[in-house]
């Protein structure tokens, strides 16, 4: 049984955290003009921040972790993401989707920092613990191809309905058939979309 401490942080965490849906979401806001990217970037950084405030204050918070993962991968802070998720694997429970999530952003850390094999590990528990999700298929057959297992990435992505795929999901599934048409696709040679013509 946990301390009383604990439970105290605890419901301070789900208190912030329905303070802060209050304000996301559910309060009715004006209509906001249409703003650059650039905006949006700054917007991201300006919560991130003060998600990071927050969660000095309040540590056991996970979804406010889970938040800072999320837009500092989606910002392409790859440190953020980590720390961020390594604290969301502490805080969740061993076979909770919560856990899964954390092993997602884990994994999707380390294949933007290129670790394809450490990104793999990540995401496949994540799909143990999330098996209905295509993302994470997705990002598993976007580790396969990092690795140039070009076979198994098309199988994984063969298996995720079309409505269900992302824009870049469908886009990888139609570079794989296509050059598993022209005979690329075999672990020895990486497919290029280049014709052999083209290439010398």
């Amino acid at each position: 049984m946990e301390p009383f401490a604990t439970w105290i942080e605890r419901l301070k965490a789900l208190a912030v955290e329905l303070f802060w849906r209050l304000g996301e979401g559910w309060i009715p806001k004006a209509p906001e003009p249409i703003i650059s990217p650039t905006d949006l970037t700054v917007e991201a950084h300006k919560t991130v921040a003060a998600l990071r405030v927050l969660l000095r204050r309040f540590p056991l918070w996970t979804q406010g972790h889970r938040r800072v993962a999320e837009m500092s991968l989606a910002l392409d802070d790859v440190a953020s993401t980590y720390a961020s998720a390594q604290c969301l694997m502490a805080l969740s429970r061993e076979e909770s989707p919560l856990r899964g999530t954390a092993h997602l952003l884990l994994g999707q850390s380390f294949l933007r920092r290129g670790d394809w094999r450490s990104s793999l590990l990540h995401l496949e528990r994540a799909s143990q613990l999330l098996p209905n999700l295509p993302r994470v298929t997705e990002e598993r057959a976007a580790a396969y191809m990092a690795g140039k297992h070009y076979s198994e990435a098309l199988s994984l992505l063969e298996t995720i309905a079309g409505h269900r795929m992302t824009s870049e999901g469908k886009a990888a599934l139609e570079f794989l058939r296509s050059n598993r048409s022209n005979g690329d696709l075999n672990p020895a040679s990486t497919p290029t979309g280049i014709p052999p013509s083209c290439s010398s």
